[in-house]
C-alpha cells in the first residue's frame, strides 16, 4: 500500500477505535474514507438493479445493464469491516467463457485507502470495479467486496451458451423504499396499501361501498343459483344444485367397470370388428350367423357337431392316432400283405404291379428258353458273371491268331493225356510226352510262382540259409548278398537261427569247399571257417661241381654263369679271384601265374534265401 502523506493542523483519533463514528467531521482527513463507510449497515451488499445476465452469442456470455424500464444497474458491496461501495452498471458488459466447465461470475468492487485505481488515474492497472469468471466449485466462497452474478454450467462438446445454461438462484437481489397500491385483494408483504385501499376496506365492512360482482379474474360478491343448466360465470351453484347433479350423476354407470340394469343398448359393431367395442345382441347373431355360414341343420349347434365327433373331448388325438395308422400318399410303407387289383400285361404305367403282374410278365420273359437258361442267374453264370462280357469276348478275338497253316498242323495233332506238343518244321508239329516237372511248371499262374517253384525267391523249396549262384547283381525278392553284411534278426528271424551272430559270410570272390566232416581231407575245419590260399609244394634240384660253373638243374630252377670276381671270405683266408653261379627260380616257366592260385571258373553273384 503507498504511504499517504495527510497536513493538518489538529490531531484526530482513528475513526476505527471509535465505539460511534459518525459523517464526515470538520477538520477530518481521508474524506473517500468518511463517505464511504456512510451507509455501511444502511444499504445491504446485493444487486438493486442491472446486471443481469443472458447468452451473448456463440460462447459469449452477455451482462446488461436494461432491467425493465431502468437503463443503469445498481449493486452495493461491503468492503472490510468499515466501508460500503456502490458501483453502477452503465454500459452491456460481454465474458468469453470456454464448453466443458462451470464458471462462477463475480461482480468485485475495491477500495484502499491511499490506493489509486484506473477510475481516478489512468496509470493504474487496478480496476474499482469488475466483472470476473473463475472456476465454480461446490466449496467456492466469495472473497472482499464480491458479490455472485449467477452461476454458468456449460456442458462439453456445445457451441453456444442458451438461458437454461444460466443460474441466478444464488444472486442476491435488493430493493429500496416501499410501493404503495390501491388494491385490497393483494397478498405482497413489500407493497404498502394507499389511504384510497384502507378506505374502501373500510366501505365493504360496513357494506356502505357497492362491492363489484366477482369474476373468474377477481374476486367479489356472487349470486347463489339453484339452477343446473346454467352456464353463468358469475353465479355459484347452491347445495340443492349440487345435489341434484349428484343424484343424476348416481344414476349414471360408471366409466370403470360399469354394472347396467334394464336393458342397455349400443351401437352395432360392424362384423369383423376387433376392438374393445361394445358388442351388442345384433353383433353377436350376425357374428353366429356368419359362423355357421350355411351348415346344415343337422350340425349347426355346438352339441349336433359334438355328437358328430362321439362327444370325444380328444377327437383330434383320436383321429391323429387312426391316421397314424394309415399309410400316407407320398411314399407308404406297407406292412403285412397289401393288396391291389392286378393290372393287364403290358400296361405301362405308375399302377401298382401285384406279384400276379410280375410272374405273368417274367413268364413271358421267359418264354421258352431251356430251363438251365430261364433265369437271369443261370443267364449271368453263363456269361461268368461279367458285366462286360461283350467287350471282354471281342478283346478276347482281337487276340487270337486267324486261322492258318499252323494253326491248322496244331488242330490235326491227336489229343491226349500228358502230350506236349512242339513243332518239328515249317506248319508241322508234333507231341511228346509231358513230365510231372513241366506239369507243375505248367501248373503255375504267374512268374513269380514258377520262380518260387524254382528255388529262386521267397516261398522257394530251399531252406533258409542255403547259398545260391545268382546271374545278377541284385537277388530276388526274399534273397539277400553274401557279401559278408550284418542282418536284422527282427526282420529275419529265421536266417538268424541259421547264423546265429547276425552277419552273413562274404562270398564276393570266393569258392565254397564242402566241410571235411570228419574225412581227413580237409580236417580241423569248423563249417562257415575261412581258409586263405594254398598250393602244393614245388621242387627242384640244383648241382654244381668245386667252383666250377653251375652244371646241373632241373625243375623251375635255371643256371647263370657269374665271371666277375668278388672277395668272397673262406675259413681264416680271403680269396679275391673266385667265380660263382645262381640259381633263378620262376615258376611260370611251368604252369599259368597270377596274385592269386585258382581254378578254371565262372563269376556269379552268391546269395542267400534270407525268409
Amino acid at each position: 500500500m503507498n504511504d499517504v502523506t495527510v497536513v493538518t493542523s489538529v490531531t484526530y483519533p482513528s475513526p476505527e477505535s471509535l465505539a460511534l463514528v459518525a459523517d464526515v467531521q470538520y477538520h477530518e482527513p481521508y474524506l473517500s474514507a468518511a463517505l464511504n463507510r456512510k451507509f455501511r449497515g444502511i444499504v445491504d451488499p446485493g444487486f438493486y438493479a442491472g446486471f443481469l445476465p443472458k447468452p451473448g452469442g456463440g460462447m459469449n456470455l452477455l451482462i446488461t445493464s436494461v432491467d425493465g424500464d431502468k437503463t443503469a444497474g445498481a449493486a452495493s458491496v461491503d468492503i472490510g469491516e468499515f466501508y460500503q461501495v456502490t458501483i453502477q452498471h452503465r454500459k452491456d458488459i460481454s465474458l468469453a467463457l470456454s464448453a466443458g466447465k462451470k464458471y462462477a461470475i463475480v461482480l468485485k468492487g475495491r477500495y484502499l485507502l491511499g490506493e489509486d485505481t484506473y477510475q481516478v488515474n489512468t496509470a493504474s492497472h487496478i480496476h474499482a470495479a469488475e466483472f470476473v469468471a473463475r472456476t465454480y466449485t461446490d466449496s467456492y466462497q466469495l472473497g472482499d467486496g464480491e458479490l455472485l452474478v449467477c452461476t454458468v454450467n456449460i456442458p462439453a462438446g456445445v457451441s453456444a451458451i442458451t438461458q437454461e445454461m444460466i443460474d441466478t438462484s444464488e444472486r442476491i437481489n435488493r430493493t429500496i423504499g416501499i410501493d404503495i397500491s390501491d388494491s385490497v385483494t393483494s397478498s405482497r408483504s413489500d407493497v404498502a396499501a394507499s389511504s384510497l385501499a384502507v378506505k374502501k376496506a373500510y366501505d365493504l365492512a360496513k357494506s356502505k361501498y357497492t362491492a363489484q360482482d366477482a369474476s373468474t379474474t377477481q374476486k367479489g360478491l356472487v349470486q347463489l343459483s339453484s339452477a343446473t343448466n346454467s352456464d353463468s360465470e358469475t353465479m355459484a351453484a347452491t347445495p340443492k344444485a349440487v345435489k341434484s347433479i349428484k343424484d343424476l350423476a348416481d344414476t349414471k354407470a360408471p366409466i370403470e367397470s360399469p354394472s347396467l340394469t334394464g336393458t342397455p343398448t349400443a351401437p352395432t359393431a360392424a362384423q369383423g370388428t376387433n376392438s374393445t367395442q361394445i358388442a351388442n345382441t345384433a353383433f353377436v347373431k350376425a357374428a353366429i350367423t356368419a359362423l355357421i355360414n350355411g351348415a346344415p341343420g343337422t350340425l349347426d349347434t355346438l352339441k349336433e357337431i359334438a355328437a358328430a365327433i362321439n362327444n370325444d373331448p380328444n377327437y383330434s388325438t383320436t383321429i391323429n392316432n387312426a391316421l397314424a395308422l394309415k399309410a400316407p400318399l407320398a411314399s407308404p410303407a406297407l406292412t403285412g400283405v397289401p393288396t391291389a387289383p392286378t393290372a393287364a400285361q403290358g400296361t405301362n404305367n405308375t399302377q401298382i404291379a401285384t406279384t400276379a403282374y410280375v410272374r405273368a410278365a417274367i413268364s413271358a420273359l421267359v418264354g421258352s428258353s431251356p430251363e438251365a437258361l430261364d433265369t437271369l442267374n443261370e443267364l449271368a453264370a453263363a456269361l461268368g458273371n461279367d458285366p462286360n462280357f461283350a467287350t471282354t469276348m471281342t478283346n478276347a478275338l482281337a487276340g487270337k491268331q486267324p486261322l492258318d497253316a499252323t494253326l491248322t498242323a496244331l488242330a490235326g495233332l491227336a489229343t491226349g493225356a500228358n502230350k506236349l506238343p512242339y513243332f518239328t518244321g515249317t506248319d508241322t508239329v508234333s507231341q511228346t510226352d509231358l513230365t510231372s516237372v513241366g506239369r507243375d511248371i505248367l501248373a503255375k499262374t504267374s512268374v513269380l510262382a514258377v520262380i518260387q517253384y524254382l528255388g529262386l525267391g521267397e516261398g522257394s523249396a530251399l531252406p533258409v540259409g542255403v547259398p545260391v549262384p545268382w546271374p545278377s547283381a541284385t537277388p530276388p525278392t526274399g534273397w539277400l548278398k553274401c557279401n559278408g553284411a550284418p542282418f536284422s534278426a527282427e526282420e529275419y528271424p529265421k536266417l538268424a537261427k541259421v547264423y546265429p551272430t547276425n552277419e552273413l559270410p562274404d562270398l564276393r570272390g570266393e569258392f565254397i569247399r564242402g566241410w571235411d566232416d570228419g574225412r581227413g581231407i580237409d580236417a580241423g575245419r569248423e563249417i562257415l571257417s575261412a581258409q586263405g590260399d594254398a598250393i602244393r609244394n614245388i621242387t627242384g634240384t640244383v648241382g654244381w661241381y668245386g667252383d666250377g660253373l653251375l652244371s646241373n638243374v632241373s625243375g623251375v630252377f635255371s643256371g647263370r654263369d657269374r665271371v666277375n670276381q668278388r672277395t668272397v671270405a673262406t675259413d681264416s683266408t680271403v680269396d679275391t679271384n673266385l667265380k660263382y653261379a645262381s640259381a633263378y627260380f620262376d615258376a611260370s616257366t611251368k604252369v599259368p601265374t597270377a596274385t592269386e592260385n585258382r581254378p578254371r571258373n565262372i563269376a556269379f553273384n552268391f546269395i542267400v534265401r534270407a525268409a
